[in-house]
């Protein structure tokens, strides 16, 4: 092999090289632009995400407050709904009490009435019994004046 042959196998290796390494830098490159891609995209999802992040720890603070403003008014609800509670309570004793004492009364007045209406018939009967006795007195004084009467022509 001559020299000049030598040489053109040389340049041969050289140029297939210089090839591999442009293919091997291309792909590089490819793997470097889809790397930068990537961070690209990362980086935007990241700042999406941090947003939405954001967003959600917002909202969730939002929430947070209402939800004790909620719970606050809840609680006061709940202690009025309480005192209504305990006033209804107090009023169906006195209730009950105030018919306890109305049933006692009514039972009192029946009593009462009873002995009322069997005063008045016991009254009656003497009357009655008074009437007939006074009958019979004037009875017997008109006829004791009119035997005086009645003697004496």
């Amino acid at each position: 092999m001559s020299y000049i042959d030598k040489q053109a196998l040389r340049i041969s290796e050289l140029e297939e090289l210089n090839e591999l390494l442009r293919e091997k830098v291309k792909k590089l490159e490819s793997d470097l632009w889809d790397k930068e891609q990537l961070r690209q995209v990362y980086s935007e999802k990241s700042l999406n995400l941090d947003s939405k992040v954001r967003e959600l720890e917002a909202r969730n603070q939002k929430d947070f407050v209402w939800r004790g403003n909620e719970i606050s008014r809840l609680n006061d609800e709940v202690d009025e709904l309480k005192e209504k509670l305990e006033a209804a309570n107090r009023r169906s004793a006195k209730l009950g009490r105030d018919c306890w004492t109305y049933e006692n009364t009514v039972k009192t007045l029946l009593e009462r009435a009873e002995s009322a209406e069997s005063a008045c018939t016991e009254a009656a009967r003497i009357l009655k019994s008074g009437e007939r006795m006074a009958l019979t007195r004037a009875v017997n004084i008109l006829l004791s004046v009119g035997e005086d009467d009645w003697s004496t022509p």
